[in-house]
């Protein structure tokens, strides 16, 4: 039980409290029994909430604790706050106040009147009886808490009473210590006290309810009672609890029942109104109880606690749900009856909606396919345009009628669409949504009609500006073709021009003809272009268009030219290419020749003579370092020519640049090879050039040496041991050995520096060339020994010297006193100079004492500098010879004494020398200063005479008369200022100078300064004169100025005052003259207003001439007076500018007043025309207006009935004449009655027997033809109705005769203009149009006019009596409205104009104004009124006319919906006939299969083709009924809806029977499919046993029937087949089965037909034979391995196994299998043939071992049918070795022994080059020419023993080299016994061909195979190289039957399969090659094929393509399987297994 667990529960948390648990209080039996009971309410109360069944259960929360009323709940039992929070103290805290041994009080804070503590046992101690009177009772009644433990019981202590006395009274227990007397509870005042007041002897754990004794030792007292607390207010809880189930189990019911009778009230349906009103009634009360007994729970929970108030609160959710279901009922109910009564009122109301939209819908309909009319009249209109072709003025003619019918319609449209808005408005008013939104929708039918014809409406409103641009078009188009043809004539020019180059035999004749012409071409286009791009960014539409097309064809020519010119490009660069390449193989040419010229030049080295004698060794390498220079530079032009090339190659074309570079890169190679050569033989040169050098060398050495030997010898003479004998010789002797020393000494040094020089430049020449290394060290010896020769020489000239000393010092004195002597003289003649310079000054002193200064004689500047010069040179030449004479001195010891006496003759030159500079400077400074004196006065004299000019100039101010006029003034002025400016300058320039010259003296000496400062004071005192009289003149200036601009202002004033004065005595006319004529108004304004300006004019100018005046008086800071006059001058112009503003203002108001009344007459003018104007239009328009045109309808009976007339007069060939009297009995008039009659008997004026016109309406029509109101109608008066009229549709001319050439024209009718037909029409003699005599209604004129032009422009309209005064009163009412808008506008400008005028009287005239615009918007009101009347009037004119078009419509649309339907029925029918024939022979032909057929294929074929037929007829008759339908979608009633329904039904029918014919071929195909199929199986069966009979084997069937080709002809498979024995198969069955064989059938069909193959899919043996109890495994098939069936499958009956002898791919084992066991286990499953394909190159071979030998070399893209493997190789071991091949000095690995242990190659006895070497022809060196140089390394095989050369010192041998076999002689060994020649023992001979590959690893890139008997020069290895075995295949090539083993599969060899799907569409053609090849249908993306051959290369582009059959259609050719960018057309697809 839940409340037991409760109770367990609190059982542990007494336990984890710490409070003993005997506290616990066990249930009473009582209590549990209530507990039940309310229990039991509650429950009961909750079931009237149970729900229905399939409703959710509600689920009722338990109540446990009611369970468990007697217990505490878990949260009562709960230690206090303060007594957890002391659970971990010593057990003494918790009892604190202990009042006895065991007992413990509560704590202070918890005791006290307030109450017990939260968590403290309390009980109620109360009395049943009335005997609280009793002190006892009265003492122990109230409430005890507990306080402490007593006995192993609780202690509880009575709360004091409030405002009572306070008493402890203690309830506590006492056991039986004491006897079982005192044993219970007792009530006492302490615990064992003596004062007890009731005692009661239970020992229960608990206080006991009853049975206590008062005494205590009394009778019990019942009434009093001991409660628990808690337990009470538990108790009185479930009292409420229990009371208030009961309320609510009430409410529950009666809600359940009240649901249930509602329910049945509207029957659970809620459409009832009535029921539903009951329902709510039932309901309704039922919410009110449940919302109070909800009431009354919430407020019992509210002061519940504990479990009772979670039973409330369970009562309160099952009450809450309740009144949700009641209430959601109730909402439901009452939603429902809304919406039945809304409903009600809904469909009342959509029926008015309906109703009302009904009554729109016609109208709609009506306006709506008016519209449409129009626009289709108006494209039919538009279509002349079309017609008129080129003649513009009729396609002008068209344009015109067509934007009239686009207007008419426009208009229609427009109208329509206002209407639809205003019925949509209406209809958005509807009051239910579903005929609202049933009408929006029909209405949005009519605008999205309305939008179609709008649509098709809108490409005609340009039709104006279509024509337009089409005239621009033509015009641009001529304009640009007149230059476009030309340009193509020519560019076909050009192209034949190419053509001829690409044709072969190219010259540069033709090249520049054909460029020169495609240039000329292209200057054409780009012309045409240029002009098209002009004309394009203006155009627009059709001219925008043609424009286009016309660059479209301009671009396609430039194109054009652009292709030629590529064209001439690769045929320019394959001319080019074959030059370059030419050039190159010259150039190479060149190289080899110098290079063969090199080796040549090197043959006296190689005949076998090591040393040759030094000259013949020079000779020879010159002659080597010659030619190699001449080579190298070969090479080098070679090189730079062909690398150059090369970049330009790649500037060719992709084919042209590939074959020239292949073709120059293999130059290259060459010339590599040859630079390599040329390489080796230069450094032969050098060594033997430096062996040449160090012999050379020698002797030079050598030489010099002996020199040497010779100068010791000499110098021995003067050695120190011969001094004696060298003293006693005479000097002659002496200097004569002397001289031949030195001789001697000469003799040496020059050979030593020859030698040292000629080492020198070897050294240099071995540092740039490579001459070697060791070269240098050997040249520095010989310079060692060369230095230790000077060094000799050096000594014995040292022996020599001492002798010759004296000698040279007395040849240097006697030179240097020659050199003294010349420089004595230069310094006596410049001393000469200037004492001569000196004595002419003192001269001219000593003649001139009284002489001025300036006048004296002093000697001359360019004098004194000459004499200068002089000195200058003559000290330099002595300081020089100072100099040399120290040196002389330090070098010779003996010539010192004469020295120092030619050193003081020096000094005394010196000495003279400087006096004279001291001269000269003095007379340099007098010059100066003389110089400076004059260039100073000329500037003084240039200022005296500027100011001498300023002072003239003022002299005509200084007369003392009057100031002359202005103007001379001026003049006079300007010049003086001019002059003042002038000297200025120039004065303060002489002032500068002054100043600058004195400074320049101050840096003389003493005298010449002071000379030079007198000179320049007396000047200064000029200068400052001149200075001073200058700036008098100044200071006059100032004052002169300002009195010429007073006198020039004085002037201005003067005019001034008489213009204003002018002014004034005009403007004073206007004002006093009074009213004036406007004329004299006129004048007398213009004449005061010029008058003014003038005035104003003059003012204006005298203002910018005072301002200045007065800034430059401001600026010049003038005196007071002359300011003072400036202000008076301008205070004067002040005044007259003010008097001239008065006059501007009095003519201003008078001008004013003369307008005022000029507009207020126009205004009032205009004004008045206007409401003229309206009373005009009004009286035109009354018979309009005044009953809204309702008279006008007769004229539309009337016009029908005349039409209706005359077409029975033309159909009875009657006459107006007959008709009158056939209707008036040959009377003279015709009665109403009558005429009624007739005219019902007239056949078209009837449909079906009924009169399309009533007789009011003919009444009508009577009256309108009796004129006089007589009731009868005369046959003049019926003539009249017959009378035709016409409006002017075009204006045209109206002739004097019927001809239109040669007839005078009487005059133009205008648009719109009535004429009367006086005769019928006639047709035109010339041109055929119709024409008719008419008589103009405005004048009367008559004359013929043209109908219809011959463009079928319309000039003629029929005559409407409404249209011509509706068109009267609209241009009446046009012009009223112009006028009245003019008016308008006219007021409105002139107030507009007045609006900033705020008085006088133009502001009383814009009032005026502004008073007229009433009128005017009176009329504007009045004419919109009366617009309006005529819109109303045209409205119901036009409704009526629409009213009888559409009657008149009726009728013909129900004779148009007649021959439609019948139309489309007999279309239909004999389709259906068509459908219905075919399809019963095909259900016939399926059902039998074709075995009656004597031809089936092409009895299917005609079926099918009858079938396919049908279906085509269904389709078309399907299509003929749609364009019908189409025609009439618009229609949805009437004759033409009734129709269209009827040709849906037949639309639908045909549909079915193509439907089914189709389906039908689909069936038949797959029937032939079948046949097929099962005929084909049936020739292969017999074909394979044929096979296996005969022994054939596939390939050799093929070979026997195709003859050498590459496919059988079908005819010839036919044929065998037919003769082979076992065939039995009928003619028919093998037409059936070999159909797909009609183009052939290749090796690769027969491989894939006749071969099955087979995939394991489960592990299985293969055995010895067919019966498996007999037989023994051969091997097992692993899973996925294949295997080919050799012979057909058979079924082992014994086991019940199927098996097959088979072939295992994989090893070639042969045996039997099981294909499928007998439990159905399928062992071996089908797969297709493996074939592989080729992705590069690849090599078959002979044998499984990768080592066998090659068959040949695979192409990429080569297909193999796989007949053995994969197989991988035995790990094996090989040997490779690395060499050169001899033949061609290729190098590379190979094989060298296979892992056979084979050996590949054997040894071969050769000879090999080691050192350079001739090859000659002879035996003898010197006679044999040399063949050509042996290189390094190269073999030769030996032909004849060798030979010695005993002259030479030779061992000659004769050979014959491999490389080129060439035969001659060899030295084996030189004189010097080098070793040229010597045996190999590295190069073998190969005996198998062998693959020669780039690195060890075999099978790596190809470099070449060797062929067998090619040698081999091994240089490396044999050495082992292990392999893992490759995976072999074994297959046969499919192209021409090769078989053998190769790699795979691998990356290189790949699977393939003949099944492709096309991955982008290409194009199926019927040959390989793509140029001539036709196409024969393009295939499909998706579209899978199957091919009949293997790929190949098609060998003018490139391309792989195949042969293949489409699986769709059976049709056969060749696809490219790439494209040239690569991408993939076709994808093989995966092989299955």
């Amino acid at each position: 039980m839940a409340w037991q667990q409760g109770y367990g529960q609190q059982q542990q948390g007494y336990a984890a409290s710490g409070w003993p648990q005997q506290q616990q209080q066990q249930p009473q039996p009582a209590q549990l029994a209530v507990n039940a009971q309310a229990q039991a309410q509650a429950r009961q109360a909750a079931q009237w909430a149970q729900p229905q069944q399939g409703q959710q259960r509600p689920q009722v929360v338990p109540a446990p604790a009611l369970a468990a009323a007697g217990g505490h709940t878990p949260q009562q039992v709960m230690p206090p706050a303060w007594q957890a929070g002391a659970s971990s103290a010593p057990a003494s805290a918790l009892r604190p106040n202990m009042v006895g041994p065991n007992m413990a009080g509560p704590p202070a804070s918890q005791g006290g009147a307030g109450g017990a503590p939260p968590g403290l046992e309390t009980y109620v101690v109360t009395s049943k009886a009335p005997d609280t009177g009793e002190v006892v009772v009265r003492t122990l009644i109230g409430e005890f808490t507990e306080c402490g433990a007593n006995h192993g019981r609780k202690v509880f202590k009575k709360l004091p009473d409030k405002g009572a006395e306070a008493v402890d009274v203690f309830l506590y227990y006492w056991d039986a210590r004491d006897g079982p007397t005192f044993e219970g509870w007792w009530f006492g005042n302490k615990l064992g006290g003596t004062q007890v007041w009731s005692h009661n002897a239970s020992a229960a754990m608990t206080p006991p309810q009853s049975g206590w004794k008062i005494p205590w030792d009394g009778a019990p007292r019942p009434t009093l009672v001991v409660e628990n607390k808690a337990l009470m207010q538990r108790a009185a809880g479930l009292e409420k609890l229990s009371a208030t189930s009961r309320l609510v189990q009430e409410a529950g019911f009666n809600a359940r029942a009240a649901l249930e009778k509602a329910k049945a009230a509207h029957q659970n349906t809620y459409a009832s109104a009535e029921g539903l009103k009951v329902a709510e009634g039932l309901l309704a009360p039922q919410v009110l109880s449940l919302a109070e007994a909800l009431k009354r729970v919430t407020e019992e929970q509210r002061t519940a606690s504990g479990e009772a108030a979670r039973q409330f609160a369970q009562l309160g959710t099952a009450l809450r749900s309740a009144q949700q279901q009641v209430a959601g009922e109730l909402g439901k109910i009452r939603a429902s009856k809304v919406k039945a009564e809304q409903d009600g009122k809904t469909k009342a109301a959509e029926a008015r909606d309906q109703k009302a939209f009904q009554e729109m819908l016609p109208e709609c309909q009506e306006r709506s396919n008016t519209a449409e009319d129009l626009v289709d009249k108006a494209i039919i209109t538009s279509e002349m345009i079309q017609a008129a072709g080129e003649d513009l003025p009729e396609a002008k003619r068209a344009v015109d009628e067509t934007e009239t019918a686009v207007k008419v319609a426009q208009d229609s449209i427009s109208a329509t669409r206002v209407f639809l808005n205003q019925k949509n408005i209406s209809v958005r008013k509807f009051e239910t949504p579903t005929a609202r939104d049933a009408s929006i929708a029909e209405i949005n039918k009519f605008h999205a009609q309305l939008l179609q014809a709008q649509n098709k409406l809108n490409p005609l409103k340009t039709v104006k500006q279509d024509f337009m641009q089409r005239e621009t078009a033509q015009r641009c188009v001529a304009e640009v073709m007149e230059k476009l043809t030309p340009a193509e004539i020519e560019c076909d020019k050009a192209e034949e021009a190419t053509l001829l180059l690409s044709e072969g035999g190219s010259t540069k004749d033709m090249m520049v003809q054909a460029d020169m012409a495609v240039t000329k071409a292209m200057g054409l286009v780009q012309a045409v272009l240029k002009l098209i791009l002009a004309r394009k960014p203006v155009a627009t539409g059709l001219v925008l268009t043609e424009v286009k097309k016309l660059e479209e064809r301009a671009r396609a020519a430039e194109k054009r030219l652009q292709q030629l010119k590529n064209s001439q490009k690769e045929a320019m660069e394959k001319v080019s290419c074959e030059s370059l390449i030419k050039e190159a193989g010259d150039k190479l040419q060149i190289v080899q020749d110098a290079v063969s010229k090199v080796s040549n030049a090197e043959g006296p080295f190689l005949m076998g003579v090591e040393e040759l004698p030094i000259q013949e060794t020079l000779v020879a390498v010159k002659a080597c370092e010659t030619a190699a220079t001449s080579a190298n530079t070969a090479v080098s032009i070679a090189r730079m020519f062909i690398a150059t090339k090369l970049v330009e190659a790649k500037r060719f074309t992709a084919a042209a640049s590939q074959e020239a570079i292949g073709r120059l890169k293999e130059y290259q190679k060459q010339l590599e090879a040859h630079s390599k050569r040329l390489t080796d033989i230069k450094t032969n040169t050098c060594t033997r050039k430096k062996k040449a050098f160090l012999r050379e060398a020698e002797a030079h050495v050598v030489e010099a040496e002996a020199t040497v030997k010779a100068v010791a010898t000499t110098a021995a003479r003067f050695d120190e041991g011969n001094a004696a004998k060298l003293a006693e010789l005479p000097a002659e002797e002496l200097r004569a050995a002397g001289e031949e020393a030195s001789k001697a000494e000469a003799a040496a040094n020059a050979k030593l520096a020859e030698a040292r020089k000629y080492i020198h430049a070897r050294q240099i020449e071995a540092k740039g060339k490579d001459i070697g290394d060791d070269v240098g060290p050997e040249l520095a010896k010989y310079n060692a020994r060369i230095s230790a020769g000077q060094g000799e020489v050096a000594k014995c000239k040292k022996l020599v010297g001492g002798f010759g000393e004296r000698l040279q010092a007395l040849k240097a004195v006697e030179e240097v006193a020659g050199k003294v002597a010349a420089a004595e003289a230069k310094a006596d003649e410049a001393c000469g100079k200037v004492e001569a310079l000196e004595g002419g000054s003192k001269k001219a002193e000593g003649e001139g004492q009284t002489a001025e200064p300036a006048e004296a004689a002093e000697p001359s500047f360019e004098a004194v500098k000459t004499a200068e010069a002089a000195v200058n040179e003559a000290n330099t030449e002595l300081r020089k010879l100072h100099g040399h004479l120290t040196g002389v001195s330090a070098r010779f010891a003996s010539a010192r004494e004469d020295v120092g006496k030619l050193q003081e003759r020096v000094a005394a030159s010196t000495g003279k020398l400087a006096a004279a500079q001291g001269v000269l400077k003095m007379m340099t400074e007098q010059a100066e200063v003389q110089k400076l004196l004059s260039e100073t006065e000329a500037k003084c004299k240039d200022a005296e005479a500027l100011v001498h000019a300023a002072q003239e100039a003022e002299a005509p101010f200084l007369t003392g008369e009057e100031c002359p006029a202005p103007a001379q003034a001026a003049k006079a002025f300007e010049a003086l200022e001019a002059s003042e400016r002038a000297a200025h300058v120039a004065v303060g320039a002489a002032r500068t100078l002054v100043a600058m010259k004195k400074l320049a003296c101050k840096r003389l000496a003493e005298a010449s300064a002071a000379k030079g400062a007198e000179g320049l004071a007396k000047l200064q005192e000029r200068v400052e004169t001149a200075n001073k009289k200058l700036s008098e003149i100044k200071a006059n200036l100032s004052k002169r100025k300002h009195q010429i601009a007073k006198q020039e202002v004085e002037a201005r004033m003067k005019e001034v005052n008489e213009f204003v004065k002018a002014a004034q005595e005009a403007t004073e006319v206007l004002v006093s003259g009074g009213d004036m004529a406007p004329e004299a108004m006129k004048a007398a304004c213009e004449k005061a207003g010029s008058t003014q300006a003038a005035a104003k004019k003059a003012i204006d100018e005298t203002r910018q001439l005072l301002g200045p005046k007065q800034r430059e008086a401001r600026a010049n800071a003038s005196t007071e007076d002359i300011k003072a006059e400036l202000i008076k001058m301008i205070l004067a112009v002040d005044a007259a500018q003010g008097e001239l503003d008065a006059q501007v203002g009095r003519l201003r108001d008078q001008e004013h007043k003369f307008v005022a009344q000029r507009l207020i007459k126009d205004a009032t003018d205009h004004v008045e025309a206007v409401e003229k104007k309206l009373a005009d239009t009004m009286a035109i328009a009354t018979p309009l207006v005044s009953e809204e045109g309702q008279g006008f309808s007769a004229f539309i009976w009337l016009a029908e009935i005349m039409s209706a007339l005359k077409k029975h007069m033309s159909v009875a060939e009657k006459s107006q004449e007959d008709l009158f009297a056939m209707m008036s009995d040959k009377a003279e008039t015709v009665p109403e009655a009558k005429f009624l009659s007739f005219l019902k008997t007239v056949p078209e004026l009837k449909e079906e027997d009924a009169t399309l016109f009533s007789d009011d309406e003919l009444k009508a029509v009577f009256k309108h033809i009796d004129t006089e109101a007589k009731g009868e109608i005369k046959n003049q008066q019926l003539k009249e109705q017959f009378r035709l009229k016409f409006f002017i549709a075009a204006p045209v001319s109206m002739t004097d005769g019927l001809a239109v050439k040669g007839g005078k024209t009487i005059r133009k009718l205008e648009l719109n203009e009535v004429i009367e037909a006086l005769d019928e029409p006639q047709k035109e003699p010339n041109l055929g149009i119709l024409r008719v005599k008419a008589k103009t209604e405005k004048d009367g004129k008559e004359g013929y006019i043209t109908l219809k032009g011959n463009q079928g422009t319309d000039y003629l309209a029929d005559y409407d009596p409404y249209l011509a005064c509706e068109k009267k009163v609209q241009k009446s009412v046009q012009e009223l409205l112009d006028a009245s808008n003019a008016a308008s506008r006219y007021i409105d400008k002139k107030s507009g104009e007045l609006h900033g005028v705020a008085k006088g009287p133009l502001f009383e005239t814009r009032e005026l104004l502004m008073g007229l615009k009433p009128r005017i918007s009176k009329v504007q009101q009045s004419q919109v009124e009366l617009r309006s009347q005529v819109a109303r009037a045209r409205k119901k004119h036009q409704e009526n006319v629409e009213g009888e078009k559409q009657r008149r419509q009726e009728a013909i649309d129900r004779r148009a919906a007649r021959s439609v339907s019948e139309e489309a029925e007999a279309c239909a029918k004999e389709a259906d006939e068509d459908a219905k024939k075919a399809s019963s022979a095909a259900e016939a032909l399926v059902a039998s299969r074709g075995a009656d057929a004597e031809s089936p294929l092409q009895v299917f074929g005609d079926a099918d083709k009858a079938l396919l037929a049908a279906a085509e007829a269904c389709e078309k008759a399907e299509e003929k009924i749609r364009d019908k339908l189409d025609g009439l979608r618009s229609y949805f009633r009437g004759p033409f809806a009734e129709a269209r329904n009827a040709m849906k039904a037949l639309k639908e029918c045909l549909g079915a029977s193509g439907g089914k014919c189709r389906q039908q071929a689909a069936e038949l195909k797959g029937v032939l499919t079948a046949l097929e199929g099962d005929a084909h199986a049936a020739v292969l069966v017999a074909l394979c046993a044929h096979l296996r009979k005969e022994g054939l084997s596939t390939d050799a069937l093929f070979k026997q029937l195709a003859g050498g080709e590459t496919s059988i002809p079908a005819d010839g498979f036919r044929g065998f087949l037919e003769k082979m024995p076992g065939l039995e198969l009928k003619k028919a069955q093998l037409d059936i089965g070999l159909a797909r064989y009609s183009s052939g059938v290749s090796r690769l069909m027969i491989v894939g037909l006749l071969q099955l193959y087979l995939r394991c899919a489960k592990e299985l043996a293969v055995t010895s034979a067919f019966e498996v109890k007999e037989s023994k495994t051969v091997r097992k098939l692993a899973v996925g391995e294949i295997v080919e069936v050799l012979e057909e499958e058979r079924t082992d009956e014994a086991v019940g196994l199927v098996r097959a002898k088979v072939r295992a791919l994989l090893d070639g084992d042969e045996g039997w299998a099981t294909l499928r066991g007998n439990q159905g286990t399928t062992f071996l499953v089908d797969c297709p043939k493996p074939f592989y394909i080729l992705d590069d190159e690849v090599q078959m071979q002979s044998g499984f071992q990768s080592t066998s030998s090659e068959i040949r070399r695979m192409r990429a893209g080569e297909v193999l049918e796989l007949l053995e493997g994969p197989r991988r190789e035995e790990s094996y071991e090989i040997f490779r070795a690395r060499g050169r091949a001899a033949k061609d000095g290729k190098e590379g690995w190979l094989t060298f022994k296979d892992n056979q242990g084979k050996e590949l190659f054997e040894k071969v006895s050769v000879y090999v080059c080691r050192q350079p070497i001739a090859l000659t022809v002879a035996f003898d060196i010197t006679e044999g020419k040399p063949v050509r140089k042996l290189e390094v390394g190269e073999a030769m095989e030996v032909i004849g023993e060798p030979v010695s050369d005993e002259k030479k010192g030779l061992s000659r041998l004769k050979v014959k080299t491999k490389v080129d076999e060439k035969e001659g002689w060899v030295t084996l060994k030189g004189n010097q016994g080098t070793a040229f020649v010597e045996e190999s023992d590295k190069h073998f001979v190969c005996k198998v061909g062998v693959p020669l590959e780039m690195r060890f690893q075999s099978g790596s890139p190809l470099v070449r195979s060797l062929e067998v008997g090619e040698v081999f020069e091994v240089r490396e290895g044999p050495k082992a190289e292990a392999k893992e075995g490759a995976s072999r295949l074994r297959g046969r090539n499919l192209g021409d039957g090769t078989e053998g083993w190769f790699n795979g599969p691998s990356d290189v060899t790949v699977p393939w399969s003949p099944f492709f799907v096309c991955k982008q569409s290409t194009v199926l053609t019927d040959g390989l090659n793509i140029a001539s090849a036709r196409a024969v249908r393009k295939l499909e993306v998706g579209e899978r094929l199957v091919a009949l051959e293997t790929p190949v290369v098609e060998p003018t582009s490139g391309l792989m393509r195949v042969r293949l059959r489409c699986d769709k259609d059976g049709s056969s050719g060749f696809a490219s399987v790439w494209s040239q960018e690569g991408a993939a057309l076709l994808e093989p697809l995966p092989t299955e297994g």
